[in-house]
């Protein structure tokens, strides 16, 4: 299996996670999720 760019390491990997909890910990989540009900009124999970 080749690497491309696109390819980390573990150690990078580890180090992305851990500043994404980190973040989450802290209430800085920046990636928030938008579900619409039946009923069409959109809701957040942030």
């Amino acid at each position: 299996m080749g690497k491309t760019k696109d390819d980390i390491t573990g150690e990078e990997l580890g180090e992305k996670l851990l500043h994404a909890v980190r973040e989450m910990k802290a209430g800085y989540a920046t990636r928030t999720t938008e579900v619409s009900t039946n009923d069409g009124e959109p809701q957040s999970d942030s």
